[in-house]
């Protein structure tokens, strides 16, 4: 009989607290580069963090732009979502990033922060984060 392995997701919900403890630092400086870089600075935005996890690119984004902005955390472990919304993201939805449950051109900009390697088919995942992008996104 085959062993039946749990989702890659599911795991992340046993560890949640682990990893925000011991991984989410050494993420956070990329996060800082990566929203210096695509959310201008006091700008009212649309950003999808896409495979938010605990929120580290999310929190970022949610300090550089205007307060009425949209910042939107998804992520399919709701055990990193918990810890997200604990540090402050306003706004955090349990999703697919290869099924991206939002309407075309919803977004300004998107953001994804060391997980694209769990993106498969990585095209397929690719089109579905440039479909959200508003014109010029």
């Amino acid at each position: 009989m085959a062993e039946q392995t749990m989702p890659d997701w599911w795991r992340y919900d046993d560890i949640a607290l682990t990893y925000d403890r011991v991984a989410s630092a050494r993420f956070r400086a990329v996060a800082r580069d990566m929203v210096a870089l695509a959310v201008p600075k006091g700008r009212t935005l649309t950003v999808l963090d896409i495979g938010t996890g605990t929120g580290v690119t999310a929190l970022e984004a949610q300090e550089a732009a205007s307060a009425d902005s949209w910042i939107v955390g998804l992520d399919r472990s709701i055990g990193m979502l918990t810890i997200a919304r604990r540090d402050g993201m306003r706004m955090a939805v349990v999703g697919d990033a290869g099924r991206l449950p939002f309407a075309a051109g919803s977004f300004d900009v998107a953001l994804a922060n060391f997980v694209l390697n769990h993106l498969s088919p990585i095209e397929e995942a690719m089109a579905g984060i440039v479909r959200l992008l508003k014109a010029g996104g």
